[in-house]
């Protein structure tokens, strides 16, 4: 009985281990991000400048 309900559990073991890792998803890039909030930045301040002048 233990056998039996063991080698389920064993294929799906299997199963997990060989298909490797899951791939990575939704992983933010953080220099992207930070190059676009320095030109987000950078456009408002040129805004601000044209305003101020």
């Amino acid at each position: 009985m233990r056998l039996f309900l063991s080698l389920p559990v064993l294929v799906v073991v299997l199963s997990i281990v060989l298909e490797g890792p899951a791939p990575a998803q939704g992983t933010p890039d953080v220099s992207s991000a930070l190059d676009k909030l320095k030109e987000f930045g950078n456009t408002l301040e040129d805004k601000a400048r044209e305003l101020i002048s």
